[in-house]
């Protein structure tokens, strides 16, 4: 795959030592993400989506009015079925585009009039209020500050914590050029997470975390385990 934003440059094969051309792929799979030349995602949210909707219209046949699960356990399954599906990868890919809020959106309405078995002129915002559940873009961006906040308490020798050094002396770099020769500094999914939590924690002021105090390799634990023999 040529990874490339532009439209204008082709795609090149490469031709093996038999002469044989391999044609580079338009979208490749690597660990449940679906990558295109772009790194735009569009297919992967569309892939996402259609698995989630194929999952809620199964779900969908044990919410029998009379006999099916209860509006609990639908929103359950709602939650643990088809979001985890819709929302996989979405650390990387959710920038805030309208067309993948309001794709999730349309499919959170099918869901909601499903667990609280409305009519469907119900209007959506009190629906979501009832059945507890977020609307696709709060979900999306809790899901981007979560990761963050991980990402605070990891080890600074994380790849993904060295590559944000990396980009934090970038920036520097960046803002000490004079100003009519600086060209706009372009922001990546990196600075967005990062930034998604700037305003509610103070780095200076976090807990010291320190990573590896006890080595792996040392097989002797540094403390003493006593039982007491008196009953509860």
């Amino acid at each position: 795959m040529h990874f490339n934003t532009s439209k204008l440059v082709k795609s090149v094969p490469i031709k093996l030592p038999n002469s044989e051309l391999v044609q580079p792929a338009k979208l490749v799979r690597w660990l449940g993400v679906w990558f295109d030349p772009g790194f735009s995602f569009k297919q992967h949210v569309a892939i996402r989506t259609a698995q989630a909707k194929s999952a809620f219209h199964r779900m969908a046949r044990l919410a029998n009015s009379e006999r099916g699960l209860s509006p609990f356990a639908l929103r359950q399954l709602y939650i643990a079925c088809i979001t985890s599906i819709a929302d996989y990868g979405s650390i990387i890919w959710w920038k805030g585009q309208a067309q993948v809020r309001d794709s999730l959106q349309k499919l959170q309405n099918l869901a909601l009039r499903k667990i609280l078995g409305v009519f469907k002129t119900s209007p959506i915002e009190p629906m979501e209020v009832e059945a507890a559940l977020p609307p696709p873009e709060i979900r999306l961006n809790s899901n981007i500050r979560q990761y963050a906040f991980r990402l605070a308490k990891t080890s600074p020798k994380h790849p993904v914590n060295l590559e944000l050094k990396k980009l934090e002396l970038q920036r520097q770099y960046y803002e000490a050029i004079p100003t009519p020769r600086r060209k706009p500094f372009k922001r990546i999914q990196l600075d967005r997470i990062k930034e998604s939590i700037s305003d509610v924690y103070n780095p200076q002021s976090l807990e010291k975390i320190v990573h590896f105090k006890f080595p792996p390799w040392e097989r002797e634990p540094p403390y003493r385990v006593n039982i007491s023999k008196y009953s509860k």
